[in-house]
């Protein structure tokens, strides 16, 4: 059993780490990518008291960009600087790679335009990064695979825990470091004491990650935390077509 759990332990490592070694460079980037973004406007300190019509200033970027749609905006409040405008030019098409988006900020007091990211080469590699992150760039087959490497993880943590527990009686003999020891056993006590030291955030990784991936394990976490159906988030909810 114990040879057998070693095995897949091995196996779990190779295939979450592979991965996990690519998907964390991008999920680096996804992290500061609206720091960085913002990076093509200057930061401003808007009044509460004196913020323009975001009416008006919608149709300015509209005036700027025929055929532009707004996907989404951030405040003051969220950006601590000024507006941020989520923008997309559906180029008439259906096809969702015929696409383009991008950002514009403005002065929440006057509604003029600071900047945006749009023919951005920066902007178009974060963008391209995000997406690799998510699937690989490969649609929902590499949503799979990200949801799987996560998966991996979770069974990685969970049988090298197996293979490490000494029991109760042996708990502190599983803690040793033995410095002057040959065979190995120091590089082993290295090896247990990282897989204890890293099993919280592992796990973490593991769980939220693959709950980006699947709706099944976001249900699942919801239900276990003990939600019910009346503070279903927007996530778990059923969308129309």
């Amino acid at each position: 059993m114990r040879k057998a759990v070693r095995c897949i332990h091995l196996v779990l490592g190779l295939v979450a780490g592979i991965l996990l070694s690519i998907v964390t460079v991008s999920g680096a980037a996804v992290v500061f990518r609206d720091d960085i973004d913002w990076l093509h406007a200057p930061a401003v300190q808007a009044s509460p008291m004196h913020l323009t019509d975001l009416d008006a200033t919608a149709a300015a970027l509209h005036q700027r960009w025929p055929g532009v749609r707004v996907t989404r905006l951030l405040t003051p409040v969220a950006t601590g600087a000024g507006h941020e405008w989520w923008l997309r030019d559906d180029k008439g098409t259906p096809q969702l790679d015929d696409d383009e988006s991008w950002k514009a900020f403005t002065d929440p007091s006057t509604g003029s335009l600071l900047g945006d990211t749009s023919g951005s080469s920066l902007s178009a590699a974060l963008a391209w990064l995000a997406r690799f992150h998510h699937n690989l760039w490969l649609g929902g087959t590499g949503g799979v695979l990200v949801g799987a490497a996560g998966l991996s993880l979770f069974g990685f943590v969970i049988t090298g825990l197996w293979l490490w527990w000494p029991g109760l009686k042996r708990f502190a003999s599983g803690l040793h470091l033995r410095w002057s020891s040959g065979d190995g056993l120091f590089y082993r006590d290295v090896h247990n004491w990282a897989g204890i030291l890293g099993t919280a955030p592992l796990l973490l990784i593991a769980l939220t990650g693959t709950m980006f991936e699947f709706r099944w394990m976001r249900a699942a976490v919801h239900y276990g935390l003990g939600g019910g159906e009346a503070d279903r988030p927007l996530a778990l909810r059923q969308r129309p077509q």
